[in-house]
């Protein structure tokens, strides 16, 4: 079996190599977070990439905004 990266799809954490997703997310756990009411959910980079892209954006000059499309997981966005 392939050793695979998991990406928790409601919290965005990426985990380390494992042949397995993780039973849990140490994130969402948190009482300041959730888990989904349907249960936790792993995605991996392949799969995440043939659905999403990340979108790099001139805000001002020297300004970026760097975010996915479609939002995935608590959608954040950076400004570089």
């Amino acid at each position: 079996m392939a050793l695979i990266s998991y990406i928790c799809v409601a919290c965005g954490v990426q985990y380390p190599l494992a042949e397995m997703p993780p039973l849990n997310c140490i994130i969402c756990e948190d009482d300041r977070q959730y888990v989904n009411p349907s249960g936790q959910a792993c995605t991996y980079i392949d799969e995440l990439s043939n659905r999403s892209k990340n979108i790099i954006l001139p805000v001002s000059e020297n300004l970026y905004a760097i975010y996915t499309e479609p939002s995935f997981a608590i959608n954040q966005r950076v400004h570089l």
